[in-house]
């Protein structure tokens, strides 16, 4: 039984680990090579479910123009402290190379710790171990 949980807990947590490196990269790339450009709050939804009112907790969907057309983002995080956002500006930061990968700067690198995930991933790691070398 300790073995499968040890298994479950390596490939959460590694799997997760992986995938929050993976978008900190992609953050910090951002940050450095990206376009800046100025987005306009368009809508205000609910998080997690986008129907639903009751949630309480609000993410913003920006759009932002880069050459012709206009693209749109989406705050990472969901806040209570959203309501009243429609038209304010914010900055976004664009991959020149494809325009629909993008972030808000104030998104970028925000709630992507990994290190818990990490922990998770060397949990099981010793759990499998444990029952490997244990009588």
């Amino acid at each position: 039984m300790s073995l499968l949980l040890g298994i479950i807990l390596f490939v959460f947590g590694a799997g997760w680990f992986a995938i929050r490196r993976y978008e900190k990269r992609q953050d910090l790339r951002l940050v450095k090579d990206g376009l800046r450009v100025t987005g306009e709050v368009v809508e205000v939804v609910t998080h997690p479910q986008e129907d639903d009112m009751q949630t309480g907790q609000y993410k913003l969907v920006v759009d932002y123009v880069v050459g012709r057309y206009t693209h749109t983002v989406k705050s990472r995080d969901g806040s209570v402290n959203w309501a009243g956002e429609i038209g304010k500006h914010y900055v976004v930061l664009v991959d020149p190379d494809d325009p629909d990968k993008a972030r808000l700067e104030m998104d970028a690198g925000r709630g992507l710790w990994s290190f818990g995930y990490l922990l998770v991933a060397v949990l099981g790691a010793l759990m499998i171990l444990a029952e490997f070398f244990t009588d």
